[in-house]
This record gives structure tokens, sequence and C-alpha cells, in this order.
């Protein structure tokens, strides 16, 4: 389709991760062609579903955090009743849900606890650009009341 020179043009783009040939065919007075080819590539969406840093408080995550390490416990004792967690995101294009709740990087989110000597999991779902995603838990362990 023919186009003035300097007027704007529309194209489709193809998925991300794919590669798109755009044509363009200049026709000089004296009729003679000449063709420029641009080639646009867009970016594959981002495969990261990694956590930078995850922390529950009040208590301490054992193991220590690392984005490769997937299960935690917090011990807590019996007069807490809650615990605030904050997960943050290595990519901040990926998305998250703490215990099915949408939430933003480096959000602290409270958690209310089981009774007293129960333990209290708790679900982050780290969901990359591309749809990949990764679950990290907590497990929460609230210690029995002392004996009377």
């Amino acid at each position: 389709q023919g186009t003035s020179s300097g007027q704007g043009r529309s194209i489709s783009l193809g998925p991300a991760g794919s590669s798109t040939d755009i044509d363009i065919l200049v026709t000089a007075p004296n009729g003679s062609q000449k063709t420029y080819v641009i080639t646009v590539n867009k970016a594959a969406l981002g495969g990261n579903n990694n956590l930078s840093a995850l922390t529950a408080a009040p208590g301490t995550l054992t193991p220590v955090f690392d984005s490769n390490t997937t299960a935690y416990t917090v011990d807590v004792t019996s007069d807490v009743t809650s615990v605030t967690v904050t997960a943050t995101l290595a990519d901040t294009s990926a998305s998250m849900t703490i215990n099915g709740q949408g939430t933003s990087s480096g959000q602290a989110s409270p958690i209310n606890l089981g009774a007293e000597g129960s333990s209290t999991n708790v679900t982050i779902v780290v969901t990359a650009p591309n749809g990949n995603s990764k679950t990290y838990t907590i497990t929460v362990n609230r210690a029995a009341p002392p004996p009377p």
C-alpha cells in the first residue's frame, strides 16, 4: 500500500521473541526503485520468577534467604498472633501473590497465625512476565503455651 513521504503507518508485529521485517520501497521521480528493510526484534518476555529478598517479622527465616531456596521455617513465641511477611521481586515486571492475595514488591503483608502450638503456612507465588511461576513457602511455628 502506497504511503506519502513523512506519513506514518502502523505495522503489526509478531509475538514476543519474534522478528518482523518491514520492507520500504522508495520510487524516485525517474522511476528507479530502491528497497530498504528494517527488522524489528520484539523482545521475549522475561522469565525471572525469583525473589531478591524475603523476611518475616518477628522471627528469622531458617535457612537464611537465598533466591534458589523455596522452603523456609520461622519459629515464634506463643504470644505472637501474627507475622509480617515482606517479599521483594528480583524482576519488577513479575507479579506476586501472598496467600492468594496480589501484592506489590516490598509491600509488608500481615499474616494471622493459628492457635498456640500450631503451624501456619505462608505461600508466595512469583509469576515471571513469560508466565512461569515459582512458589516459596514459609512455615510459621507458633510455640505452645508455657505450662502453668
